[in-house]
């Protein structure tokens, strides 16, 4: 009886796939592959979006409260960000030895002085001092942001994107991210 329920194998046939049937896996696999890669990099790139959107939102939220706690904000030129006024954010001010800070950045973020995307580019703001990319009143509720035109905000903070940070030449408003 035992030998019944054993399974007989003929002389010279042995149990596997076949050559077309691991042809056809591998095809299969090839393709899932080729669907996931562009949808992964999509993902990367949306995530590191929402990166420099949280960065460009803070530094935001840090001038806003800056110049709610000091009534004003820097009277310097905005044109070009350096490591000035970001180091105005971080300094830590101490009042009843209590320490301030207004921003803390990563070593990824901040590096010479200046405050880096993803894609390599600087973070560049304009404050409503009357001297922040051309505008000349200050303090009326509104700033001018650069490229974007007026930005009904005291403070305003953008990225320029991911084409002009890659490589890329073209420096396209488009496609900046901004905290606003």
């Amino acid at each position: 009886m035992a030998e019944e329920n054993q399974v007989r194998m003929l002389p010279g046939k042995k149990r596997g796939f076949t050559l077309i049937e691991l042809l056809v896996v591998i095809a299969i696999i090839v393709l899932i592959v080729g669907i996931l890669l562009p949808v992964l990099s999509q993902v990367r790139l949306y995530a590191h979006r929402t990166r420099i959107r949280d960065m460009v939102h803070q530094v935001k939220v840090s001038w806003e409260t800056y110049l709610q706690d000091y009534r004003s904000l820097p009277p310097m030129d905005m044109r070009e960000m350096t490591g000035v006024p970001m180091q105005i954010l971080a300094t830590v001010t101490t009042s009843y030895n209590r320490s301030q800070y207004y921003i803390e950045f990563g070593t990824n973020e901040w590096a010479k002085g200046e405050m880096l995307d993803f894609w390599g580019g600087r973070i560049q703001f304009a404050l409503d001092n009357g001297s922040s990319w051309g505008d000349t009143v200050a303090y009326d509720g509104h700033v001018t942001a650069g490229p974007h035109g007026t930005v009904f905000h005291s403070v305003a903070a953008w990225s320029k994107g991911t084409r002009n940070g890659l490589g890329g030449t073209q420096d396209d408003p488009a496609d900046d991210i901004k905290s606003w």
